[in-house]
């Protein structure tokens, strides 16, 4: 959709509802995994499978990158859906052989709120990464190794300074996202 469509020239609605298409696609992946297909996972997932799932997803991300391909729209749209697909495998796969733990149950009991702020928090940070590094910030983005290993990085070092946020909503603002009491 053109950007100057909108009143506000962009082409992001209010509260990003457009988003709302993609997000019942991966819901119903993930209501058809739980119901039917997590057993059969379960089945296979050791640390091999996973090294050789991780591989394929990188392969499937960084080869556009290092061959400069440009792909039609549709086969785009597929590859990116692809890409997603192999990609939360991974991670589900991983997550299946890690012991859970206090810190990985407390941002997962409060996936709302870190859904909410990281959008906030990441552009506050952004910033503060701009001013401080100046012209090499872009340098970092323009690099698709780096900036990997930056989002890698990052990806670990967010939810820990979202925790300070969602502490302080649980404690004194419960109301906010829907709950009576309050909860720490």
């Amino acid at each position: 959709m053109p950007a100057d469509i909108l009143p506000w020239n962009s082409s992001a609605l209010p509260w990003h509802i457009e988003y709302m298409f993609q997000a019942m696609f991966y819901m119903i992946l993930g209501y058809i995994f739980k119901k039917k297909l997590e057993n059969i996972l379960d089945k296979y997932i050791n640390w091999k499978t996973i090294a050789i799932v991780v591989m394929i997803y990188l392969l499937i991300v960084y080869i556009p990158y290092a061959i400069e391909m440009t792909l039609p729209v549709p086969v785009d749209i597929l590859y990116n859906y692809i890409s997603a697909i192999v990609g939360i495998t991974a991670v589900v796969m991983v997550s299946k052989m890690l012991p859970s733990n206090n810190y990985v149950n407390y941002i997962g009991q409060n996936t709302l709120i870190c859904f909410a702020l990281h959008g906030k928090i990441y552009s506050v940070i952004q910033t503060i990464l701009k001013k401080i590094v100046g012209t090499q910030y872009m340098a970092i983005q323009d690099n698709i190794i780096i900036s990997s290993f930056f989002a890698l990085l990052f990806a670990l070092f967010l939810p820990v300074i979202i925790m300070v946020p969602i502490y302080i909503i649980n404690r004194y603002f419960p109301f906010i996202i829907g709950r009576k009491t309050k909860s720490v």
